[in-house]
């Protein structure tokens, strides 16, 4: 196989999996929101957009694992989700035939993007872990958070609808102290995504726009 059809192979493998996953905000929804940044930044970053590509497809397997035995609160000393994606990865890089080098890039990626800043060299994992915070800043990531950290039963809304989905959803966050301290405290935690733990130049400029989305917000919700 070439490439382009090992990437379609993948995603042929992953998609099914991911449907599993009943809170869309770490669903396929995201994963391909992920593959896309992930293929944008590698050619800004000159790096190899398939490994990115099949890293971002293979980095949130480990979801999967978490809904079916029901492992949302951090256990002191389990892998978390990012662990959790290790092996499944594995399995998908055997069924499309990548080894060696190509694959340990792959999988220390998979391993690493949920840590606060990978500090090694692999410009795969390096790329990943700014392409998924793309997703967790800006119009979407102010609805997965909602959803995900907030607890907030909204359905994934159609691109045309987002702000006013935003809109409607922001008043009843202003209107309750919880949920207001929560959005405050998420937005505080994914601005400094930006702020201090980009690991790519391009990502300074890929993210800004949905950074700037994100700090309005949490200034619309902090101080009005």
């Amino acid at each position: 196989m070439n490439k382009e059809q090992i990437l379609r192979k993948v995603e042929s493998l992953v998609r099914p999996q991911y449907a599993k996953i009943e809170r869309w905000p770490h669903g396929w929804f995201h994963v391909e929101k992920v593959v896309q940044y992930a293929k944008e930044l590698a050619k800004m970053e000159g790096a190899d957009p398939f490994l990115c590509q099949i890293a971002a497809y293979c980095h949130d397997l480990g979801r999967v694992v978490e809904e079916e035995k029901k492992l949302y609160s951090p256990v002191p000393g389990a892998p978390g989700h990012a662990g959790l994606s290790v092996i499944p990865t594995q399995k998908i890089l055997d069924q499309v035939g990548i080894s060696g080098k190509d694959a340990d890039r792959v999988v220390e990626a998979v391993k690493v993007h949920q840590l606060k800043k990978y500090q090694g060299d692999n410009e795969v994992a390096l790329i990943l872990q700014d392409a998924d915070r793309k997703n967790g800043l800006g119009k979407w990531g102010a609805v997965r958070a909602m959803v995900f950290n907030l607890e907030m039963d909204i359905l994934k809304p159609e691109e045309k609808d987002l702000d006013s989905v935003i809109d409607s959803n922001i008043k009843i966050i202003k209107a309750n102290s919880e949920l207001r301290e929560k959005f405050v405290k998420n937005s505080l935690f994914a601005l400094a995504w930006y702020e201090e733990l980009l690991n790519t130049k391009s990502a300074v400029s890929y993210l800004k726009e949905d950074y700037l989305v994100t700090k309005n917000l949490y200034n619309h919700v902090k101080n009005n």
